[in-house]
């Protein structure tokens, strides 16, 4: 979900998940994976776009959680997806 690219010191990570960037555990997963790599690689910058036209990441992938919910996740689980997003988006 996440394309990336380098140029020097730059790492640009575009995420693209049509129609409607719709962010994912997956994608959680991913961008852990990735930060880790960059961070290995010595990365001065990280610049996080979004793919689809307009749009960064609108939200969570709201059926997704729903599904999550039906196979046992408590509604617990949602708060906590987005503090790890940010806790992500904060790594260095």
């Amino acid at each position: 979900m996440w394309d990336v690219a380098r140029e020097g010191p730059v790492v640009i990570a575009t995420y693209v998940h049509p129609p409607m960037n719709y962010y994912t555990d997956a994608a959680l997963e991913q961008l852990d994976g990735l930060i880790d790599t960059w961070l290995d690689d010595d990365a001065a910058v990280v610049v996080l776009t979004g793919g689809a036209e307009g749009r960064f990441i609108t939200h969570f992938d709201v059926d997704e959680i729903l599904r999550n919910q039906e196979k046992g996740d408590s509604i617990f689980e949602a708060p906590k997806r987005s503090r790890r997003a940010q806790a992500l988006t904060r790594r260095r």
